[in-house]
């Protein structure tokens, strides 16, 4: 019975030791240059906020089953808005290309089907 009491305890603490992680994911970290990728997948953007360097090739690769587009707005201003940028519907395994050649924050959303009411939204913050 102390044994198993002790395994069930252990367990217990790498579960909370695992869940002390960074989330990569949420934000890449540092500023990019040259070429990066951000994944569409399980109704997020991967990373959902990144930093580049002006003129950086951002590639949106769709890795689900379903569409997905970017369009830069944010969450508050879509519809009321013109967006920044918009992407054509991007299918599954496939992929759309901006490079980023304005300094700013721009937030984008996936306005297929309100995903970005499920989370998919995402910040591009462009630096000199």
């Amino acid at each position: 019975m102390r044994k198993v009491m002790i395994s069930a305890l252990m367990l217990v603490v790498l579960f909370a030791l695992a869940g002390c992680g960074g989330n990569e994911a949420a934000d890449s970290g540092g500023v990019k240059s040259g070429e990066v990728t951000i994944q569409m997948k399980n109704m997020k953007f991967s990373p959902a906020k990144v930093t580049v360097k002006k003129g950086t090739k951002v590639t949106f690769v769709n890795k689900d089953v379903i569409l997905h587009d970017v369009v830069q707005v944010a969450v508050k201003d879509y519809g009321k808005m013109e967006p920044g940028f918009e992407s054509k519907e991007v299918q599954s395994a496939g992929t759309w290309s901006i490079t980023m050649d304005k300094v700013g924050e721009f937030p984008i959303i996936c306005t297929q089907a309100a995903h970005f009411t499920a989370g998919m939204v995402g910040v591009i913050t462009v630096v000199e």
